[in-house]
């Protein structure tokens, strides 16, 4: 008896919503056929019709879904009406109504929302502009584990799953965005003096390769950043393997969310059967 197909499609910057992509997939293997990818703008959207259940998960910046998440829906053509959608968002405090925004959107390609969940990670941006001291900024939720096998409970059950409407809206947003404008005003200053610490660079080219808003540029000596196209993810900064890019003193030694640190902070909240999956892929 074949499988379904399902697509897990995310955008991920520091690495939160790439875990749980991972995580779903490896939970869900046994009774669907699941693969999980980065998205890419040259994605052919063509195949997008061939699966039965398409899976979507973006960070949550400013409460609201990531540029690059909703560049990509917004690039999608009108789907068949078989197509079943279910989404997800990390985020560092709360995640406003970015699923609302994410679902309306998706609403409009003529699809079927059949649910939407939240998981909090630790905030990628709040880590290394904060004080490393402040142990919230570098914890998942307690409810971890529950919210995981939640979702994978009703991706196994996702045929029986009516439509669903998107999100009610949160009234506490728009408290919110008066902190958002001075905020975005802050991180637009931190994003264009974003650069590197030419005694660590080793030329690597990862923040090249990584970056699908293509900001960084190969070059002879160090790559080159320019901020144009920029949304702040801070992928670049958190996986660089040595530390050179900052774009600030103050937060030149501050932690980063890498490979080491994942395997910290998973001990304590991926259930045991994620746990042994992870252990060689660290």
């Amino acid at each position: 008896m074949m499988k379904e197909k399902v697509l897990i499609l995310y955008h991920s910057g520091a690495g939160s919503t790439r875990t749980i992509s991972e995580l779903l997939e490896h939970e869900l293997e046994d009774v669907l056929e699941i693969e999980a990818k980065h998205i890419d703008f040259n994605f052919n959207f063509s195949l997008l019709n061939s699966y039965d259940l398409l899976i979507l998960g973006f960070p949550t910046y400013h409460c609201e879904p990531s540029r690059s998440m909703m560049d990509f829906i917004q690039k999608m053509p009108i789907l068949k009406n078989n197509v079943k959608v279910c989404i997800f968002t990390t985020c560092g405090l709360y995640s406003g109504n970015a699923l609302r925004i994410a679902s309306k959107e998706l609403i409009k390609k003529n699809i079927k929302l059949l649910d939407y969940f939240k998981f909090r990670s630790p905030a990628s941006d709040g880590a290394i502009i904060l004080s490393s001291s402040l142990k919230l900024m570098f914890e998942y939720e307690k409810s971890l584990k529950k919210h995981l096998n939640r979702m994978t409970d009703q991706i196994r059950n996702y045929k029986t799953l009516p439509a669903k409407n998107p999100p009610m809206y949160k009234t506490y947003v728009p408290l919110n965005n008066i902190a958002k404008y001075f905020g975005e005003k802050e991180y637009d200053k931190m994003k264009n003096n974003i650069h590197i610490v030419p005694e660590r660079c080793t030329n690597c080219n990862l923040c090249v390769t990584n970056c699908e808003r293509r900001c960084w540029t190969a070059n002879e000596i160090m790559p080159i950043f320019v901020p144009d196209n920029c949304e702040f993810c801070l992928e670049c900064i958190h996986k660089c393997p040595t530390r050179a890019i900052i774009f600030s003193e103050k937060m030149k030694d501050r932690p980063r969310f890498n490979k080491q640190f994942l395997t910290t902070k998973r001990k304590k909240s991926w259930p045991s059967r994620f746990n042994q999956y992870y252990k060689g892929k660290m």
